[in-house]
């Protein structure tokens, strides 16, 4: 489903979706945006776990456009945690766990936590059945 330019209908859109789903007997409903920007923040308020998908070694690691989405995550997972890329996700983990401690949690009972996986196409029940939940 794309919406662009209309946050409003994209949010109005998403719970409409979660709605039918969720009277359709689904436990867990997984929303998916693509980018950094307002359909984060819109999405962020109607999902109970917020979760940051990343690359490792994307760029400069933490942007200040990727702080907003950053302070949203209550998981941030760092993919393709393999081979090759295994020092660079790694790294990458290392990262955001440092940064995090920089920020005020938006829950005094529960801090972010950082994870990285090996998995090349992730898998949300990897997330979902992560050991810091």
């Amino acid at each position: 489903m794309k919406v662009r330019h209309n946050f409003f209908l994209l949010l109005t859109v998403y719970k409409w979706f979660c709605g039918i789903f969720i009277g359709a007997g689904y436990d867990v409903v997984l929303v998916e945006t693509v980018g950094v920007g307002q359909s984060e923040t819109a999405v962020e308020g109607m999902v109970d776990m917020f979760t940051l998908l990343l690359p490792p070694g994307g760029g400069d690691e933490l942007q200040g456009i990727k702080k907003g989405v950053i302070e949203m995550a209550d998981i941030i997972v760092v993919n393709k945690a393999d081979n090759d890329l295994l020092p660079q996700a790694r790294r990458t983990a290392f990262e955001y766990k440092t940064a995090l401690k920089l920020l005020t949690p938006k829950s005094e009972h529960w801090r972010p936590q950082v994870s990285t996986t090996e998995l090349k196409e992730i898998s949300m029940l990897y997330v979902l059945d992560a050991p810091f939940h």
